[in-house]
């Protein structure tokens, strides 16, 4: 495995909270193969298995609702086999959930497993193919101790 691939799959992840944090959908986009054969388990409704297009949209629709998000990622392990990487972490992550349509807003924190599948495309280097997080129920937990 070279470190460097390791390195670049590492930051391709990062860019990813990043971009999530900063409601940054094109650069989202760019680290997700949505157009490709994107597949996805989450830890937010809907709990399903969601592909392409229609995990774009619940991700823009997630992002867009939550404000004031924070995630920290522990414990990051990187494989690289070839043209696929797989990662797997820990997140413990949260924000404000706001629902305009009721004029509520909710505080929420999250600790979860996850997954990540990434596959080296040619013209756009690491890009995630699939990613599974599955919450550990622990909630309601500072998320900077």
């Amino acid at each position: 495995m070279s470190g460097d691939d390791a390195n670049a799959v590492k930051r391709v992840l990062m860019q990813l909270f990043e971009a999530a944090r900063n409601k940054d959908f094109d650069k989202l986009a760019e680290l997700n193969d949505w157009d490709g054969e994107y597949t996805k388990f989450g830890d937010l409704p809907p709990l399903e298995r969601l592909e392409g297009e229609e995990a774009k949209h619940y991700d823009i629709v997630a992002y867009t609702n939550i404000t004031d998000y924070t995630c920290v990622v522990e414990n990051l392990k990187v494989s690289v086999l070839g043209d696929v990487a797989l990662a797997t972490c820990y997140l413990r992550y949260g924000g404000i959930l706001v629902n305009d349509y009721a004029f509520e807003a909710q505080r929420f924190t999250r600790k979860s497993r996850a997954t990540f599948i990434l596959r080296r495309k040619n013209s756009r280097g690491w890009v995630i193919i699939h990613q599974h997080i599955s919450s550990l129920g622990e909630a309601d937990r500072p998320l900077l101790e």
